[in-house]
């Protein structure tokens, strides 16, 4: 009995209990909860669920993705697209929707240039290739590109294979009545249609004629293979020359006769003037040899009266010689001034010696020269000799060298050519003595190119306050006012300055009116410079012996008692006594230097502002010679000679770049 109501007891109490989880689920219900759910539209499979309470936010899930479909949102069943999940009031379902992909497919005409069809094909589809467009000249190979089960924008393109052909350009020169002739005809492989350009090619002895009307250097290479290019050419002229002498112009491949031709040379025997018995000239017929071709020796030579063919410019070169070998005589001595001269030998003219009753040959005109030896010294006795070179008027070096007493030596043997400078003259030969200051040697070069035109070179000092100031440049010692001379404003100034060493003889070899060296005259060692150093406070008469105008010792001063020192030399042409008047300090009296009229005047002049003004603005006390100085009287100013070369090689025929006609389109071209 007692369990039968414990079971009652158990029945009653869970009874309790669902009425107690009714009554609670009722309370529940009352607070308003929503559902909603997010459902991808592609596989129909649910992406999210949420319980929310009504006016919360729904957490929206990431999109699904899908090949070949672009999510395009979120949408109810109808179809009706929600944008917002925000505060929600009710219940909601959604689908993720996707459009399905879309690819454009373009099949491109390579020939034409152009696309022949366009298709839109759903993604994963396959693209249709449309008929193959048809060209003249090229066969259809296939469309190049997958075109199946397309995924993305593609462009399919038609390949096509040229169609072989040939072309083929004749190139023409001309005959010998200007006819064209043809030269040579190449063909070349090539494509149907594809344009092409005649290559100009060299051919010796023509040059492309670009006048010619009936050139045809390009086109189109068509499928007979009919294309014929023409390129015409005109004959190159030549000149001819015999020996660098003119002999015509011949065109290419004309016959020219070498001539016979006929040489006289000559023989001279250059001898002192007081030789009695001088030499008779030789004269010599010689022998033509042949021709020797662009070069003035050969191997063989080519026999004179042959006819050769002209192929390019050319110069022939006779070849002569000699029948017979000519013995040279024996000089003969002479006299001069109770001294005796001795034959020595002969002398070329590139200082070659020969030795009399030598035998020689030579096929030009020849000139030789006698050497002599003054007789009457101990051949053994060596003498110092000085060959001194001067670059622009100013010493530049000074060399000695020894020989026997009456020894011929010869300045041409010094006088060397010298890089940037210009030979100007030079002394023509001494006889060694036992005179120092007549063996010398004197060789002048001025700086190729740079002799001034300017006035104020002469006597025109480089800067005022310097002994015979002239007022304007190039005046020599010309003063501020007519007939003063060298007379200062300054009493007792004068030419006689307070300071030893000044004066018109500067401390410098070859400037002022004393020079330290025989012959070097008012030579200064700057252009334009004269009498007047380049140092201030000069004037005319110093106090030391050999500077001014009057020295204490010979060869110093105005008066020297050697040649071609001072002012007064006792030949004409030395010192600074020109011939002509009114050029140098010519004294009154001999021996007085610069004698003033008045004392203290210095250098006055008969005539206003004449001092040692030259007759021309500028020279100073300039020998008639430029660069030439007080050149001493056993020395003859020698101008250098002018040599002269003929061309030896001759000019190739011009040849036309091989390149000047290609085109880049040309391909395959084989001759």
């Amino acid at each position: 009995m007692k369990s039968k109501w414990v079971a009652v007891l158990i029945v009653c109490i869970l009874a309790a209990i669902g009425i107690g989880f009714l009554i609670y689920k009722a309370i529940d219900n009352g607070k308003n909860t929503i559902e909603v759910k997010f459902i991808d539209d592609y596989n129909h499979e649910t992406i999210s669920t949420q319980e929310l309470e009504v006016g919360q936010n729904a957490e929206v899930p990431q999109a699904p993705k899908h090949e070949g479909c672009e999510f395009s949102g979120w949408y109810t069943k109808d179809n009706k697209k929600i944008e917002s999940f925000e505060k929600l009031e009710e219940a909601l379902t959604v689908y993720a929707k996707c459009d399905t992909l879309y690819y454009k497919v373009k099949f491109y005409d390579t020939i034409a240039k152009k696309v022949v069809d366009t298709q839109k094909v759903k993604y994963g589809d396959d693209a249709y290739a449309p008929s193959a467009p048809e060209h003249y000249g090229y066969n259809f190979v296939r469309w190049k590109g997958n075109y199946t089960s397309v995924k993305s924008n593609l462009t399919v393109n038609a390949i096509y294979s040229a169609q072989g052909a040939k072309y083929v350009v004749n190139y023409y020169t001309v005959d010998e009545d200007n006819n064209a002739k043809l030269y040579t005809s190449k063909t070349y492989n090539s494509y149907v249609n594809r344009k092409v350009k005649a290559t100009i090619i060299s051919i010796g002895g023509y040059s492309y004629d670009s006048s010619n009307t009936a050139n045809k250097l390009s086109g189109r290479v068509s499928k007979d293979n009919k294309l014929v290019l023409k390129v015409y050419y005109d004959t190159n002229s030549y000149s001819v020359n015999i020996d660098g002498e003119e002999a015509g112009t011949y065109n290419y491949n004309d016959d020219f006769e070498l001539p016979l031709l006929q040489k006289t040379v000559t023989l001279t025997y250059q001898e002192n003037d007081a030789v009695t018995n001088k030499q008779e000239p030789n004269e010599i017929d010689l022998v033509l040899v042949g021709y020797c071709k662009n070069s003035e020796t050969c191997d063989e030579p080519i026999e004179a009266g042959a006819k050769v063919k002209v192929t390019g410019d050319s110069v022939y070169y006779p070849v002569w010689n000699m029948e017979l070998e000519l013995i040279l005589p024996e000089g003969e001595g002479y006299i001069d001034n109770d001294q005796t001269y001795s034959f020595v030998n002969w002398m070329d003219g590139e200082e070659n010696e020969y030795e009399a009753s030598e035998k020689i040959t030579f096929t030009d005109d020849m000139i030789l020269r006698a050497i002599y030896k003054k007789d009457g010294v101990d051949s053994e006795d060596k003498e110092a000799f000085i060959i001194e070179t001067y670059h622009d008027g100013e010493l530049y070096s000074s060399v000695t060298e020894y020989g026997e007493i009456g020894e011929q030596i010869l300045g041409s043997k010094y006088a060397v050519d010298l890089e940037g400078y210009k030979l100007e003259n030079y002394t023509d030969s001494i006889f060694i003595s036992d005179k120092p200051e007549e063996n010398v040697i004197e060789i002048y070069y001025i700086t190729d190119g740079d002799t001034p035109t300017e006035p104020g070179t002469g006597d025109t000092p480089t800067e005022p306050e310097t002994g015979d100031t002239p007022t304007e440049p190039g005046t020599g010692d010309t003063p501020t006012e007519p007939g003063t001379g060298d007379t200062p404003t300054e009493p007792g100034t004068g030419d006689t300055p307070t300071e030893p060493g000044t004066g018109d003889t500067p401390t410098e070899p070859g400037t002022g009116d004393t020079p330290t060296e025989p012959g070097i005259g008012d030579t200064p060692t700057e252009p334009g410079t004269g009498d007047t150093p380049t140092e201030p406070g000069t004037g005319d008469t110093p106090t030391e012996p050999g500077t001014g105008d009057t020295p204490t010792e010979p060869g110093t001063g105005d008066t020297p008692t050697e040649p071609g020192t001072g002012d007064t030399p006792t030949e004409p042409g030395t010192g600074d006594t020109p011939t002509e008047p009114g050029t140098g300090d010519t004294p009154t009296e001999p021996g007085t230097g610069d004698t003033p009229t008045e004392p203290g005047t210095g250098d006055t002049p008969t005539e206003p502002g004449t001092g040692d003004t030259p007759t021309e603005p500028g020279t100073g006390d300039t020998p008639t010679e430029p660069g030439t100085g007080d050149t001493p009287t056993n020395s003859s100013a020698v101008q250098p000679e002018q040599s002269s070369s003929n061309v030896s090689e001759s000019t190739n025929p011009p040849v036309i770049p091989a390149d000047s006609g290609n085109v880049s389109e040309i391909e395959e071209g084989n001759n």
